[in-house]
């Protein structure tokens, strides 16, 4: 996921402690260096109900799935992900 287009309101929840010489490396890596970047972790416990928005991507596939049976020059059914960009971010909040 790509943290500059997501909202994520979920409680923050320290699992590790900071190590900020990794975290400048990451950045660093990823070509951010340090402007406007932070750490946050947020659990997500299995069964949890949460509430995610954002736009709909449909990425074609370039083989079809081991199970599926497809007719004469039917395309493989494409992929599906949720995603945001700078207008639209992903949001990820709790369930109401």
């Amino acid at each position: 996921m790509d943290g500059r287009f997501a909202l994520i309101a979920l409680p923050r929840v320290t699992q590790s402690p900071r190590d900020p010489e990794r975290e400048a490396r990451f950045l660093m890596r990823h070509g951010a260096g340090k402007l406007h970047s932070w750490f946050g972790e947020a659990v997500v416990e299995p069964g949890a109900r949460i509430t995610i928005g954002g736009i709909l991507e449909l990425v074609p596939r370039d083989a079809p799935p081991a199970d599926a049976e497809l007719g004469y020059r039917e395309a493989p059914a494409a992929s599906r992900r949720i995603v945001g960009n700078r207008a639209h971010p992903l949001a990820i909040t709790a369930a109401r």
